[in-house]
């Protein structure tokens, strides 16, 4: 049997700012109101604040043959785990299914509205009762030290209506795709326990450098207002700074990284200079990530929870909350571990004789999370894993020769760019190399190519850049025929609603209204409402093109956009790499190493100190390394660490 269920809670605690495990501990924290509904009946039952215990909740909850199911199953999961206000059983993990993951897996948004308004279903959530539910969560008011809240019985009922809601409109989600599969089921259960477990935060390091940074922010402030005569407040002022460039004659549309290396590689007159280097230096993440990290950790134990958010992309990769360790800045301070003796001394005089202090804290932002007591941090990455997978799936032979032979495929490909002998390879050549290596085996032209170098802060020319793209799609002749092939065989999918394959490890085939792509896993992809189109080319005539709906993560609408054989290739060796990592997690998991945490494709697990650290950093790599019948073939490569404090 299963049960729809939907919560309604209140709390002084700001959901958005801590996350549901905090919010759930937290002892200010209440449930005011659930709603659910059981599978083959239309009436959503309620139970609301103050009300006795309903019979036939506390029966389903007991009863192990039920499921439970619910957007965001883990909101519900950990908040009525913590907040029983009455004798309600326990649900375990096995029981919970989450429709949201179910409709990530289709690619739909994660949100319950616009994945409604994307299936059409005949249930859509109510929108105007979102206003009142938010209202309602959160205090009106306080009164000798105690929150008055919103609770009158016009608003409960108001309230009723939009959870009941919200319960036919996820059930009728449910009902229009099929649930998660059997192994992505355990491996979401197993998503959970790593979100439970969490990794610990050195809190006073954090606390610390949060004050390193404010400082230096304050101090960036005041310099560029002094450089631009007041005509600038702030570093972050991105607009007022981009107007005073172009006041000092200078043409600039963005001050990204890209851009302002750009820009800096040119004559400037010597304010906008100091000023562009001012707001290179300030314009870190630093202070908003330390505050949230400080507002994520529990102050029971200090852990940071509900950090990976399960088939957070339509490929099926993790995607980050809270902190969001996945889009930790690149640190660009070497050897960041050794300014922490001055970090928490708070001596920032002395950081800034030794490079700009909001760089060493950026750089920092990893050596905050640490092993907890009497235990060690072991992390294994893999190496290079999307070009291994997309010369892998293309048959691309001197790309995977170099990768199996242990050769540096960097440095082959600027050897083929500068037309030099690869023992003469420089660093700054070598980067080049692994940019375009792992930057254009998704059909990137050159002007993208020239953006991409500009945030790794390289500028090239065009005509280098134009040259770079022809060098590397004629040394990998397979990778762009696999484009070619690719769109053909969706195309022919959906124009002849048959099954079709670009290789022997893929397959396209219609299913309804989604377009389905079968991984070597045996997981699939899926595209809504699949459409082919006669499109206009570069040289005047028309060609079949593949037009589908999706989520657009950019201006967050369900809209229609072209599917050609590069994105195709990008969607495929992403979620390719991502049932890697998944294989990967469950095998160290297996060989007694807890996983604590995934960052792109690296495994953070946590092992008693007492471990030898080199006896464990073989084992892990060999967890890692041990790929699944259907990748045998795949070259890939591991290299972990041991150590107290996270690092890259």
């Amino acid at each position: 049997m299963i049960v729809n269920i939907d919560i309604e809670t209140r709390s002084v605690i700001d959901l958005t700012k801590v996350g549901v495990h905090q919010y759930a501990e937290g002892g200010a924290t209440e449930i005011i109101l659930i709603c659910w509904a059981v599978e083959g009946g239309d009436e959503v039952s309620c139970w609301r604040l103050g009300e006795a215990v309903p019979p036939q909740l506390v029966e389903l909850m007991r009863d192990p043959a039920t499921i439970w199911q619910a957007w965001n199953a883990s909101f519900e999961r950990i908040v009525l785990r913590h907040k029983r206000p009455f004798p309600l059983p326990e649900i375990p993990l096995n029981r919970w299914r989450c429709t949201m993951v179910a409709a990530a897996a289709y690619g739909l948004p994660l949100g319950l509205a616009p994945a409604a308004l994307a299936l059409g279903v005949a249930e859509q959530k109510d929108l105007t009762g979102k206003d009142l539910m938010r209202r309602m969560s959160r205090p009106r008011g306080a009164q000798n030290g105690k929150p008055i809240w919103w609770e009158d019985k016009e608003r409960m009922d108001k309230l009723t209506a939009y959870c009941q809601q919200d319960v036919r409109t996820e059930r009728a989600i449910a009902q229009m795709i099929q649930p998660l599969s059997a192994p992505e089921q355990a491996l979401y259960e197993f998503d959970q326990r790593i979100n439970d477990r969490g990794i610990t935060l050195d809190t006073e390091l954090a606390s610390r450098s949060l004050a390193i940074a404010e400082t230096a922010r304050e101090r960036a402030d005041q310099r560029i207002d002094e450089i631009t005569g007041g005509a600038v407040s702030g570093v972050t002022k991105v607009k007022m700074l981009t107007d005073w460039v172009r006041q000092q004659g200078v043409d600039v549309d963005s001050l990204s990284a890209g851009a302002i290396a750009k820009l800096r590689g040119g004559e400037l007159p010597p304010e906008i200079t100091q000023a562009l280097i001012v707001r290179g230096e300030s314009a870190k993440s630093s202070v908003a990530k330390l505050e949230s990290m400080l507002a994520y950790a529990s102050p029971r134990d200090h852990r940071l929870r509900g950090l990976l958010q399960f088939h957070g992309a339509a490929t099926g990769r993790w995607a980050g909350r809270g902190p969001q360790p996945q889009n930790f800045p690149r640190g660009t301070v070497p050897d960041p571990g050794s300014y922490i003796p001055l970090v928490m001394a708070g001596d920032i005089d002395l950081l800034e004789l030794l490079a700009p202090p909001l760089e060493i804290i950026s750089s920092l932002l990893r050596a905050h999370l640490v092993a907890g007591p009497g235990k060690q941090l072991v992390a294994g990455d893999f190496n290079a894993i999307e070009a291994r997978v997309l010369a892998w799936l293309a048959g691309e032979v001197g790309l995977l020769d170099a990768f199996r032979r242990g050769k540096d495929p960097y440095k082959r490909m600027a050897s083929s760019i500068y037309s030099v002998h690869e023992s003469a390879v420089t660093k700054a050549q070598r980067l080049l190399g692994k940019i375009a290596i792992l930057g254009l085996g998704y059909q990137m032209g050159a002007k993208k190519f020239v953006d991409t170098c500009g945030n790794f802060g390289i500028t090239i020319e065009p005509e280098l850049s134009a040259k770079v793209v022809s060098v590397y799609r004629d040394a990998n002749q397979d990778i762009v025929r696999f484009w070619t092939a690719l769109e053909r065989a969706a195309i022919e999918a959906v124009k002849h609603k048959s099954a079709a394959s670009p290789n022997a490890d893929l397959c396209f085939f219609m299913d309804g209204r989604w377009l389905k792509l079968v991984l070597p896993s045996g997981r699939c992809l899926r595209y809504a409402e699949p459409d082919v189109v006669k499109a206009e080319t570069p040289w005047g005539g028309a060609r079949d093109a593949l037009r589908v709906w999706g989520h657009n993560s950019v201006t967050r609408r369900w809209e229609q956009r072209q599917l050609y054989g590069g994105l195709l290739a990008e969607n495929i060796v992403q979620a390719v790499a991502r049932d890697l990592l998944a294989h990967a997690m469950l095998r160290v998991e297996q060989a007694g190493f807890p996983v604590i945490l995934t960052v792109h494709d690296e495994i953070i697990s946590e092992i008693d100190a007492e471990r030898d650290p080199d006896e464990a950093i073989h084992a892990f790599e060999l967890a890692m390394t041990q790929k699944p019948l259907w990748a045998q073939s795949c070259p890939v490569a591991v290299e972990a660490w041991a150590g107290e404090r996270y690092r890259k």
